[in-house]
């Protein structure tokens, strides 16, 4: 097949794993010509895409996910992740790596309190990608246990973390179906999701559409929508529960409330909801949201408070209020909000800006928490002496692993403050190659941060014996 990712090794590097899309326009005929693909599996990509580096040992036994994007595979490559699992094994033995086809992401299968030798081999994925099965040769390693010698077969389970909004519909006209609404549910991995059954408790909150609907696979670091429109039965607050369910062995299912309110609309916002992209955990994103609220009763209204509400409120601020006061027929005012995210992954609060009679309306805001984890070093370190380090911008309370990315001399656990940081002494060892090397803070499947550190090579002492009567 044409392929640069073919081209690229050629004859000349060990085996590799690659994935081949039979069907790449998704019409489910196979083969037709120009719609097959090839994609190389064994590889780091850059982040930003602009190329990637094969793996330089032999990667084999591939083992793929039903919906075709979770892949788990051996490989004595060295390159393919940031810390290299120390020697040993078998000859057919190798790391076990799980790559997500889709965002093209790497990590390793087995994450023990320290990077163990890469001694497994045979490795199988369930069909939902959630349960990994293998032989091992380091077994006590992976479960803590040193009294466990010689080869078993071992099992790790994985689940997406998955999130579903809270959604406010505001107040709607009794009997009279509200404007249709959705709430995206985002898997962030690892593996895929599948939505069997949508549900809500109470019929007059109605699933009208969306793509979960199709019933198909949604993979890591996807979503899909969930349609609903809102048509109040009786005055006053309602309440409900959407549920999106999976089925048969391990089903997850996932749930998020739903409010609204019938009754006489005063205010309309638009839009009716935003996203602020990414952020750093604890620093406010560059990203605002504005919202025009219009007065749509028959007389003038009384804005008596904004406010943030839902699953994440603290990660959210309303940062200027102009809708104080009375609005008159017709007449708008605008609301914005910033977004500084108290934890990583999906986050999500609802706007809500109500009347002195109690009517409402609201909007939907949500953003990423990212973290930019540093590893803070001095530029050189000796051998037989400890190295001062520090780190910032980790997970809070959560353990972290140091190591030289090569695999050589140990590692250092530790588990970081409150505010993600923490100070430590790094062992350097006598026997440590010499030159730029590179130290890894690692927390297990979760950020890193590096630093190239120019290792001094080891001064021997001479010994000169003196002279008797000297």
């Amino acid at each position: 097949m044409p392929s640069a990712e073919l081209t690229a090794c050629g004859s000349g590097c060990p085996p590799q794993v690659y994935a081949v899309d039979r069907d790449a326009d998704n019409n489910r005929i196979l083969g037709e010509p120009g719609t097959i693909s090839l994609t190389i599996v064994s590889a780091r990509f850059a982040a930003d895409g602009s190329g990637f580096s094969i793996g330089n040992g032999a990667s084999f036994a591939p083992s793929i996910s039903s919906d075709g994007n979770t892949l788990v595979f051996a490989s004595q490559a060295s390159n393919l992740l940031e810390v290299q699992t120390p020697g040993g094994g078998d000859l057919g033995d190798g790391d076990l790596i799980i790559a997500d086809l889709t965002s093209k992401a790497l990590h390793r299968a087995f994450e023990s309190p320290a990077p163990s030798p890469g001694a497994h081999s045979h490795p199988h994925l369930s069909a939902n990608s959630r349960v990994l099965v293998a032989d091992s040769l380091v077994v006590d390693r992976l479960v803590g246990d040193p009294s466990v010698r010689g080869r078993h077969v071992v099992a790790a389970s994985f689940n997406p973390s998955l999130s579903m909004a809270d959604l406010d519909l505001g107040t709607v006209m009794v009997n009279i179906p509200g404007p249709e609404w959705f709430v995206n549910v985002v898997n962030m991995g690892p593996g895929s999701f599948v939505p069997a059954s949508i549900t809500t408790d109470d019929p007059d909150f109605a699933v009208s559409g969306g793509t979960c609907l199709d019933l198909a696979p949604v993979a890591a670091g996807q979503s899909c929508s969930v349609r609903l429109i809102f048509t109040p039965s009786a005055a006053g607050p309602l309440s409900a529960r959407l549920t999106v369910a999976e089925a048969g062995f391990g089903a997850i299912t996932l749930t998020a409330p739903l409010r609204g309110a019938g009754g006489e609309p005063a205010l309309t916002a638009a839009p009716a909801g935003a996203d602020l992209g990414s952020a750093v955990v604890g620093r406010t994103g560059d990203t605002t949201a504005t919202f025009d609220i219009t007065n749509v009763y028959f007389g003038p209204s009384t804005v008596a408070s904004v406010r943030l509400g839902g699953a994440d409120p603290k990660d959210f601020r309303v940062s200027r209020n102009g809708c104080a006061g009375d609005i008159a027929i017709g007449a708008s005012c605008s609301v914005q909000v910033s977004f500084t995210p108290t934890a990583s992954g999906r986050r999500t609060a609802t706007l809500s800006v109500a009347t002195s009679l109690g009517q409402y309306t609201s909007m939907l805001v949500s953003g990423d928490g990212v973290y930019a984890a540093q590893l803070l070093t001095p530029p050189s370190a000796a051998p037989g002496r400890d190295l001062g380090i520090g780190g910032t911008g980790f997970p809070a309370n959560t353990g972290v692993i140091i190591a030289w990315n090569d695999g050589s001399g140990g590692a250092v656990l530790l588990t970081t403050d409150g505010d993600g940081n923490f100070l430590t002494y790094f062992p350097v060892a006598l026997g440590q190659h010499p030159g730029p090397t590179v130290l890894v803070a690692q927390v297990p499947n979760g950020p890193s941060a590096s630093s190239t550190i120019g290792v001094e090579r080891l001064r021997r002492r001479s010994h000169v014996p003196s002279r008797a009567g000297g």
